[in-house]
């Protein structure tokens, strides 16, 4: 046994110094295998064909690259930052700018302020600027394409720059040890998601670029100040691009720092106790300076602390002043305590409340993120959001359990059995003392927001090269049994391989983001380039802005304050009146309903204070017009998705705003659409409303196409009877374009082929490119189909073209003839 285990260890020490670049080659494989499954999936899904009408093409005068402003990725999981990020930095490319500090895309009219910073939307741009170089599209288009990569990019950088650098001041072991657990750990790794960029990408890259160094710094690597300049840097870069999610590192550094100062081994070498905290904060402190007088100016210094800030400045500061005496205190003693610290300590400690303070006064002083996202565990099938961890752990598999909980149960153990163990050497304590206070700070902030899950990755990944770094080299390889925490991940984070030989499986939400697009693409089309304005819920203003370059009153951004409030009182508003003057002063142009979409109902609910359980007033604009109570300044436009799986069960009522219209003529309109979308027994109420109208000709048209619907022929003929007489009165010299392409429709089923020419002709010498576009979809392929069938041409082939170009890619080939 004693030869055996001899020659195990001669066998490990011939591989170790091979470790890590086989680790890293595998990592690298596994790494690009994952990511060009996420991205085949989102292609196919951006490719997927719409219905309504085709995709736009590339135009380099646009800023987007696509024609009419529009765009054309799927985001995976609907991730709604993404739409944002996109957008400003297809912006900011456009105008050239450095930083936005202002956005139009939502909160009609006016618009808003952003508090969004520039390092990410500098990468994005960055990564699509050399896709444009080598694809030679515009940069709009390529930032867009880019997104596919610039996360999984990071990825890449995290892991092959943490490996070399274990490697290089750590061992081949540590850096082996990194590599595997860097694309395993879960939900980390699933987070850098291809085609659906996210800021927090480049927070947690930034992280372990702020920690990884300290902790090499407070071990036996060399050029100790170099390092620590390193994660003061990198720690202030974090700040600046998110300072929510880099501040419980600075916390867990104090406090972590402070035990590691105290556990040290006081008679260790002047050299080996030199303290190098003050250049840390100091790197820290001014980068994070400048990070904030560049974003924000002097108003940097009124800022939340949600973003970059003088008052993170002050507070690392603090945090190197303080670390800086628990050094002199750990070195010499009390003794260490003389009278040239205590100006030092007493400057520190009214730095370190200048967070708490000024938290408090701009109402941020929290460890906890504000935003919805922040309660996703990741952008993943397996992710989920939910309000905490116990509410997770409450629908997630066992696998994804698994991978979640084991790292967290066992790292720490495993930590606090080295700090206790006689065998481990005191300075070898303190480092892992100082490992354990991120660790289990992480964990408590997860448990109460998921987000904070992928910081205690970070930490655990770095928890694991401390482990295997301290170990003798006899240890090493049993140390690195702790991966298998990590495997459970891998299996979970791991994408299935996309099946192109077969249709698309979609999700409930990728079904709705593509139904989403499709209606964006349909409505820009309609607009004929006029700008568009839309009312609708927050998700699908998010979707409708993006794919259709609209301005939009609510999202889902949070900053969006002003535009939620809007949207809460135009969807509450209880008379049209105060409806209309609400829509005209935000200068909306069209509303979309999604029915999937509870939203404005609890819009509703907030704006009238009506307690959950209880029945929402019928008169509440949002309620009353999805029960089709349509006031008369409003047109229905009928947007239809595809009548099978999975669309069918997804549907959208679309109205713009226009001239008030009488109530006889909405209602025979509102009668049109219930008839095209086989409604017949809503049709056969708006039957029973027209009858009040007995001497109207839109009236009388509409009951007699409801009459044809139901399949009721004497009912019909009775109906036709009192029509016909009418067309010859004046009133008919009036009739709308809709009305006379469905009396014609009507007549042409019934046999009454001049009527129905009499009818058409009167219509196509009307028309226009206004009318064209107001017209339904099922309406505009009658108008071409009775053009063809009964052979009168449309007066300019113009209006024709734009007829083919406003009804479904699928009819225009039978229809164009």
């Amino acid at each position: 046994m004693p030869q055996a285990k001899q020659a195990s260890r001669t066998l490990f020490h011939k591989l170790e110094p091979h470790l890590w670049w086989v680790s890293l080659v595998l990592a690298s494989a596994l790494l690009i295998t994952a990511t060009s499954r996420r991205i085949e999936r989102v292609e196919a899904l951006s490719s997927y064909p719409t219905w309504s009408t085709p995709a736009p093409a590339i135009d380099a005068t646009s800023p987007t690259g696509l024609e009419g402003g529009q765009r054309s990725l799927i985001v995976t999981g609907h991730h709604n930052p993404s739409f944002a990020w996109i957008t400003e930095a297809q912006q900011a490319a456009e105008k050239g700018l450095w930083k936005i500090r202002y956005i139009d895309y939502d909160s009609a009219p006016d618009g808003r302020t952003t508090s969004r910073t520039s390092p990410y939307r500098w990468w994005l741009i960055s990564i699509g600027w050399i896709h444009a170089l080598a694809s030679d599209v515009p940069l709009g288009y390529a930032i867009e394409r880019a997104s596919l990569y610039a996360d999984p990019i990071l990825l890449a950088l995290l892991l092959v720059g943490g490996a070399l650098y274990c490697r290089r001041y750590l061992s081949s072991t540590a850096s082996a040890g990194y590599s595997i657990a860097c694309v395993s750990i879960y939900p980390l790794s699933a987070n850098f998601q291809g085609g659906a960029p996210d800021h927090h990408s480049l927070a947690w890259t930034l992280a372990m670029a702020s920690l990884l160094p300290l902790f090499a710094s407070l071990g036996s690597a060399r050029n100790k100040r170099s390092h620590s300049l390193l994660a003061g840097s990198a720690g202030a870069l974090a700040l600046w691009n998110d300072a929510a999610s880099q501040f419980p590192i600075l916390l867990a550094i104090l406090v972590g720092g402070i035990a590691f100062e105290l556990l040290r081994k006081s008679a260790s070498p002047a050299s080996e106790r030199q303290s190098h905290w003050r250049a840390w904060s100091f790197a820290g402190a001014a980068l994070t300076l400048a990070a904030s007088l560049f974003e924000f100016g002097l108003s940097s210094f009124t800022n939340t602390l949600e973003s970059t800030s003088p008052i993170h400045a002050i507070t690392i500061l603090g945090i190197g002043e303080w670390l800086h005496a628990a050094n002199a205190r750990g070195k010499n003693g009390l003794k260490g305590f003389d009278k040239k610290c205590l100006p030092g300590i007493a400057l520190g400690a009214i730095a370190l409340l200048a967070w708490p303070i000024a938290g408090f006064l701009t109402d941020s002083a929290t460890l906890f993120a504000g935003d919805f996202y922040a309660r996703q565990l990741a952008n993943h099938p397996a992710g989920g959001i939910d309000p905490h961890l116990g509410a997770w752990l409450g629908q997630a598999s066992g696998t994804a359990k698994l991978a979640c909980l084991m790292p967290p149960l066992a790292l720490p153990l495993l930590f606090l059995s080295r700090i206790f163990s006689a065998k481990c050497e005191a300075d070898a304590k303190a480092r892992f003392a100082f490992g354990l206070v991120p660790l289990l700070l992480s964990i408590a902030l997860g448990i109460f927001q998921l987000r904070w899950w992928n910081l205690f990755d970070i930490v655990a990944i770095i928890a694991l090269v401390l482990l295997v770094h301290e170990a003798s080299k006899d240890k090493q390889l049993a140390r690195l049994a702790a991966l298998l925490l990590f495997i459970p991940g891998l299996i979970v984070g791991f994408p299935p391989k996309v099946d192109t030989t077969s249709s698309l499986e979609l999700s409930p939400t990728e079904t709705q983001l593509i139904i989403q697009k499709d209606f964006a693409y349909w409505l820009n089309k309609r607009s004929g380039g006029e700008p568009i304005t839309l009312f609708s819920s927050p998700l699908f203003s998010a979707a409708a802005a993006y794919y259709g370059g609209f301005r939009t009153i609510a999202s889902t951004d949070d900053e969006n304050e002003l535009g939620k409030q809007t949207a809460i009182r135009i969807a509450s508003a209880g008379s049209a009146q105060e409806t209309s003057i609400l829509l005209n002063a935000s200068g909306i142009t069209h509303i979309a309903l999604p029915l999937w979409d509870p939203m404005l109902n609890h819009f509703v609910r907030i704006g009238l204070k009506v307690p959950s359980g209880q029945e929402l007033p019928p008169n509440a604009f949002a309620v009353a017009l999805r029960d089709w109570e349509v006031p008369v300044w409003l047109r229905t436009l009928n947007y239809q998705t595809p009548h099978v799986a999975p669309f069918k069960d997804y549907r959208i009522s679309s109205f713009a705003l226009g001239p008030e219209q009488s109530p006889e003529l909405g209602l025979s309109r509102l009668a049109d659409i219930f008839v095209e979308n086989g409604q017949l027994w809503e049709a056969k109420s708006i039957r029973e409303a027209l009858l009040n109208y007995p001497r109207d000709l839109n009236a009388l048209g509409a009951i007699a196409n409801i009459d044809y619907a139901l399949g009721d022929p004497q009912q019909l003929e009775e109906s036709l009877e009192m029509l016909i007489p009418y067309l010859s009165r004046r009133s008919a010299r009036d009739l709308p374009a809709d009305r006379r392409i469905n009396l014609a429709s009507l007549f042409v089923r019934t046999q009454r082929i001049d009527l129905a020419k009499e009818q058409l002709q009167a219509c196509l010498a009307d028309l226009d490119t206004e009318t064209l576009r107001l017209l339904t979809p099922t309406a505009t392929a009658s108008l071409l189909f009775l053009s063809k069938s009964l052979g009168i041409p449309f007066p300019d082939p113009k209006l024709k073209e734009q007829a083919l170009e406003l009804i479904a890619p699928s009819l225009r080939s039978e229809l164009a003839k």
